[in-house]
């Protein structure tokens, strides 16, 4: 292993050597991004942003918008910046590469026998990855529409421009493509509530890599959201046992799929095991991107809400306000992961008895979700159960049956019997119905959430 890796040290020393000397001033620049890089890597975020913003600034007063050097030190730069959470001017600087990609492609090329403008392999290949990056940037906004709008846009201009599917002979730099863009198009949908499409492409990607390799945490995440915990709660130690191995226990990927197996194992109610994961990746992560990161406030975000079901709201509720004044200060106004906050946060308000203040977090919950993620997304379900749950504790029963109702007419279409949420939703409808004298109506939704318990204890 040393003897091979010593080898490639010298062929790279080699190369860059001879890269200086036949262009020393692009050469430098070369050798400045890719400090930026490996300081990004490492976590030393001030001082890669400040030498990508040196070597920006230099490109810019001497070259054209859509010059190469200058596009990759602007996609370094960047991608310093959404490390560091900095997600809004990442997405201003990432339009600029894209059009920038898109100008330089288009000088010299001639159109082929359709109208269409022949580009190069590299040159489609730039394109492509600049999409990509873009809607990244757009995902870690919250700006779910539009970044699976450039995410099916990616995939669709790889399909056109020839960069082979898996298992084709494929271009050297292209074989990975169709992998990688699968994966961030089926993030983008799981976000959305998508469950069942970003199952498909993720089952997809991981058949086509070697077993333990490729996005088996993110499908470990779709499947617990389906509520299919046996199979999740395998790929996710599947996941963590291989990012241990490959990455080492402190890695932000290893800290990642610690989250995701917390999280399956919260969805089965072993919160006994769940709690050390969640103290760890909450501790791997602040020291990882400091106190203020939204990761952070992710990590607070999941051990508030393990806290709130496993041990009550008078600990969860510091846990969630953090998570919450994090988000309402890293993150644009609208964002979906504040009303997550401020949801799960109503419910712990909710569950101390606070239901004037949980009422008040739920709906601000509800206005977001709403606008952001649409009427129908299983999120708006969570947050529609819990505000009727305030409701009936304040004595006003019938408007939390229409909001039960609204909720279990959101579960039937996303996620579908015999989901526990339906069960759960079902339950809460039982004691409201009861609440109001309808005791048939009350039967009737008795009834259907057995079944469904009876359905997913028979599997």
């Amino acid at each position: 292993m040393m003897p091979r890796l010593v080898a490639n040290c010298l062929v790279l020393l080699l190369a860059l050597v001879s890269l200086a000397a036949a262009c020393p001033e692009r050469s430098a620049y070369a050798e400045d991004g890719a400090r930026v890089r490996a300081l990004t890597a490492w976590g030393q975020y001030a001082e890669a942003e400040a030498l990508a913003r040196k070597v920006v600034s230099e490109l810019e007063r001497t070259n054209t918008p859509d010059d190469s050097t200058t596009l990759s030190a602007t996609t370094s730069l960047a991608s310093t910046l959404s490390a560091r959470g900095d997600y809004v001017e990442a997405e201003v600087l990432l339009r600029r590469v894209l059009t920038g990609v898109e100008d330089k492609a288009a000088k010299g090329s001639q159109l082929d026998a359709s109208g269409r403008i022949e580009l190069s392999p590299r040159n489609e290949f730039e394109i492509i990855a600049a999409i990509d990056k873009l809607a990244a940037a757009l995902r870690n906004q919250g700006k779910y529409p539009e970044a699976e709008a450039l995410s099916r846009r990616a995939v669709a201009e790889q399909h056109q421009a020839g960069l082979c599917p898996p298992g084709a002979e494929c271009r050297p730099f292209a074989a990975m493509i169709p992998l990688s863009l699968s994966t961030h198009l089926a993030a983008t949908l799981a976000l959305e509530g998508q469950y069942k499409e970003a199952e498909q492409l993720l089952r997809r990607v991981v058949a086509d890599l070697p077993p333990g390799h490729g996005p088996t945490g993110a499908l470990a995440v779709v499947l617990t959201q389906q509520a299919q915990y046996t199979e999740a709660e395998s790929l996710a130690r599947q996941t963590l046992a291989g990012a241990e191995r490959r990455l080492g226990p402190n890695h932000p990927q290893t800290l990642e799929s610690i989250a995701v197996l917390a999280g399956v194992l919260d969805a089965e109610r072993k919160y006994a095991e769940a709690e050390p994961l969640h103290r760890r990746c909450l501790a791997g992560f602040e020291r990882e991107y400091g106190a203020e990161h939204p990761t952070v406030a992710s990590a607070l975000s999941g051990f508030g809400l393990h806290v709130l079901r496993a041990s009550g709201p008078e600990q969860a509720e510091a846990v969630l306000e953090r998570s919450l004044a994090i988000r309402e200060q890293r993150l644009r106004p609208g964002h979906p992961d504040i009303a997550e906050s401020l949801s799960r946060l109503g419910e712990a308000r909710a569950a101390r008895g606070a239901l004037r203040e949980a009422d008040d977090l739920l709906r601000r919950a509800l206005t977001i979700e709403r606008e952001s993620l649409g009427i129908d997304h299983p999120r708006v379900a969570i947050t529609l159960t819990r505000l009727a749950v305030v409701l009936h504790a304040r004595g006003e029963d019938a408007e939390a049956l229409r909001y039960s109702e609204q909720a279990l007419a959101i579960q039937e279409k996303r996620l579908g019997p015999p989901h526990p949420a339906m069960a759960d939703t079902l339950e809460l409808q039982v004691i409201v119905l009861r609440a109001v004298g309808q005791a048939e109506q009350a039967a009737v939704a008795e009834a259907k959430a057995r079944a469904i318990r009876e359905q997913r204890q028979s599997r």
